[in-house]
């Protein structure tokens, strides 16, 4: 579903699956500071370990200028 959504919206298809939305989901519980365990509980992560592999760099998305435009 979500490559196809991708396809219909022009991006490439191939960047983004399920896989995605579980790593945002990671990224962003852990960007806002939620304890590792409670996420790893969530994302049904096997340890902590793992979940951290999940985890995407944030400092992108911090200060970033787009916020203060609008988007």
């Amino acid at each position: 579903m979500v490559k196809r959504r991708a396809e219909d919206s022009g991006l490439d298809s191939g960047l983004l699956g399920g896989h995605s939305l579980r790593a945002g989901l990671a990224t962003s519980a852990a960007a806002a500071e939620l304890e590792k365990l409670d996420i790893q509980r969530q994302t049904c992560h096997e340890s902590v370990e793992q979940l951290r592999l999940y985890v995407r760099p944030t400092i992108v998305f911090q200060g970033n200028i787009t916020k203060g435009v609008g988007l």
